[in-house]
């Protein structure tokens, strides 16, 4: 399995989460990093079998919204 990056961190600490959801297209994986702050990942296997894994920070405002969205 080959992990593709798509900004400066590094996917290397992801690896074994992402071992767990093989098979899966797309799984969104959320960090609590503080009050103000969650981490939000998100790894797609695209058509060559590669895991192209997104980092990026938000609001919890925002998480609930994405949380809500994806309940309905």
């Amino acid at each position: 399995m080959e992990f593709v990056k798509t900004n400066k961190s590094s996917t290397k600490k992801y690896e074994n989460f992402v071992k767990e959801f093989v098979g899966c297209n797309f799984f969104v994986f959320v960090e609590i990093l503080s009050v103000e702050w969650f981490r939000i990942l998100t790894a797609t296997l695209n058509e060559t079998h590669h895991y192209i894994i997104s980092e990026f920070r938000v609001l919890p405002t925002i998480v609930s919204k994405l949380d809500w969205i994806s309940r309905t």
